[in-house]
């Protein structure tokens, strides 16, 4: 059944629903599943949620980077965050619950950074305010060929500015607005609100 936020997987015996415990809660949509290795939404919005409240300098976001990207989690094929050195030591007490945050992977260099899969096209942030990297699935596979590696990643190699699609700064004025630019983008491989 679904309820406010998350759903309850119940057994299927009449006797369980007998109590009536679960009174305010919903049917599930037809076709409906549910399968701990396929279904990565709510950890990519753990992810995002993580990155930008945890690992962000201060837990400072200007530019409105966390509400930006959750808006996108359903167009997720996988995220991953990368953690510096420096951003790995500071969380240690947070990294030890599996559940807040179990795939973070590493990163050589001064920023952690955050990977947004959405297929066809690749987008990197990282923890200190600067550019939004996007990339296309042919050039982040030979950037990346493995997105799950053990090993550290490098801040160099992920800011490429040579082969990347665009590399957007994150600037919001009267008439700049890096959303519209990485929105713009996103769009044009096939990645829509």
């Amino acid at each position: 059944i679904e309820l406010s936020g998350y759903y309850v997987i119940q057994p299927d015996f009449p006797q369980f629903h007998a109590d009536g415990n679960w009174k305010e809660g919903k049917p599930v949509p037809e076709g409906f599943s549910y399968a701990s290795d396929s279904n990565d939404q709510w950890l990519s919005k753990e992810d995002i949620t993580f990155f930008f409240e945890h690992v962000l300098p201060d837990k400072k976001d200007p530019h409105e980077r966390k509400s930006f990207w959750l808006r996108f989690v359903p167009k997720l094929k996988a995220s991953r965050p990368l953690l510096c050195f420096e951003d790995e030591t500071r969380l240690q007490t947070l990294l030890r619950d599996k559940s807040k945050i179990g795939r973070f992977g590493k990163i050589r260099g001064i920023n952690s950074a955050f990977i947004l899969d959405f297929g066809q096209v690749k987008a990197i942030e990282f923890s200190r305010v600067g550019a939004c990297y996007i990339y296309t699935e042919n050039v982040f596979n030979q950037i990346i060929p493995e997105l799950w590696s053990s090993r550290p990643f490098t801040e160099v190699g992920l800011k490429d500015k040579d082969r990347c699609v665009d590399r957007i700064r994150h600037l919001i004025t009267y008439n700049v607005d890096w959303r519209r630019g990485v929105m713009n983008i996103l769009a044009k491989h096939g990645v829509r609100l």
